[in-house]
């Protein structure tokens, strides 16, 4: 289990490198957010992924 944690890190950071695929992620975690926030206990999670998301697009 360890090593799938390590491995979806590493591959995270690699994929942050390319322009496209960082603003692709910034879209999906910005929808995840959203889809997160129409929960009251989501938004707890999704606000933090809508903050996330739109680093992602601006960088």
């Amino acid at each position: 289990m360890e090593l799938l944690i390590l491995l979806l890190f590493v591959s995270g950071l690699i994929a942050l490198f390319f322009k496209p695929i960082r603003k692709a992620t910034g879209a999906v975690l910005i929808v995840a957010g959203i889809i997160f926030s129409l929960t009251f206990i989501g938004m707890i999670i999704g606000l933090p992924l809508i903050f996330f998301g739109v680093l992602l697009l601006v960088i």
